[in-house]
């Protein structure tokens, strides 16, 4: 069956063990990856990095449709508007219940994403320099069947790392703003375990961002993620007293939302958190006149106080 037809979601005439998009997904997870020149992709050489990655993905595969057909091209082009070129490939790539759309474009990714993107990220000034002189890109799209947000970012991880070792400079999340090394979560062959490293990856790194923010009318320095909601998570947020904190603030993020995503719970505000003895977190809702606060879903703010303590 023809691939373009697939990766709408058609699986009328597909043959059994062919990958088929999901035509139900919404507002799908995405990765944007980009690439100091123009993209060369090899749908064998993809499958086969991906299947050295882990014994569970030894049935991986990888479909490549360099979009001869105009009417073709057009159909993908409608998927990203905002494209300053028409993609030049598709693919799907997938194991088990995961399947991943491929978009590449011969052409830098706009601006606005960039700057989004990789200005927050925390890592040398020389892969920074490296993107922004970028020519090409791709973008990933879960379309699989696993409900699991995490679980589809490990799909698209995979896919990432398959795609680093063509070359890849950068991971980015637009709607985390955030942004990675490729080669982060591309190991040597046979030295970590891909899944593992992806589960395990702290949220804010990639998965949820975490971006720093200063204000000239208050002291300090807001920390705050971005895109949780898409994991059925709330923002956060917590102005500390200098960048120092960065670490601290960073852990703290990555310990709550890992606690929220395996308990179930759910912040309300007034809500307190034990950080140690003395001094505790108190949640609050964002409010109206702190708008770069504002999140696709919940937004919490975690605010230090001292604990009270009993007259004696």
């Amino acid at each position: 069956m023809d691939l373009i037809a697939r990766y709408f979601g058609d699986r009328t005439q597909a043959e059994p063990g062919q990958l088929v998009a999901n035509p139900d997904v919404e507002n799908p997870l995405s990765f944007q990856l980009l690439f100091p020149e123009s993209l060369d992709l090899d749908a064998d050489g993809l499958t086969l990095a991906m299947r050295t990655y882990h014994p569970d993905l030894a049935r991986a595969q990888v479909e490549i449709d360099t979009l001869q057909d105009p009417q073709a091209a057009e159909s993908v082009a409608e998927i990203i508007p905002n494209s300053p070129v028409s993609p030049g490939l598709i693919g799907l790539a997938g194991w088990d219940q995961h399947v991943v759309q491929i978009i590449g474009i011969n052409a830098p990714i706009p601006e606005a994403v960039l700057e989004a993107t990789v200005a927050p990220g925390h890592y040398p000034q020389e892969l920074k320099a490296l993107a922004a002189e970028h020519q090409s890109h791709v973008l990933l799209f879960y379309a699989g069947y696993d409900p699991d947000p995490v679980e589809q970012y490990v799909a698209l991880g995979v896919v990432s790392a398959a795609l680093a070792r063509f070359g890849a400079i950068l991971i980015l999340n637009e709607a985390a703003r955030a942004s990675i090394p490729a080669g982060m979560i591309a190991p040597d062959e046979g030295d970590e375990d891909l899944l593992a490293l992806l589960r395990d990856l702290p949220i804010p790194l990639l998965y949820g961002g975490f971006v720093k923010m200063e204000d000239d009318e208050e002291p300090g320095v807001w920390m705050r993620t971005f895109g949780n909601p898409l994991m059925g998570l709330p923002d956060l947020a917590h102005r500390a007293p200098s960048h120092e904190q960065g670490s601290f603030v960073f852990d703290l993020f990555t310990n709550v939302l890992d606690y929220l995503r395996k308990s179930g719970k759910q912040f309300a505000p007034g809500d307190r958190l034990t950080l140690g003895d003395d001094v505790e977190m108190e949640v609050r809702l964002a409010r109206e006149d702190e708008p770069f606060l504002l999140s696709m879903g919940e937004m919490f703010v975690l605010e230090m106080r001292l604990k009270s303590r009993d007259a004696t």
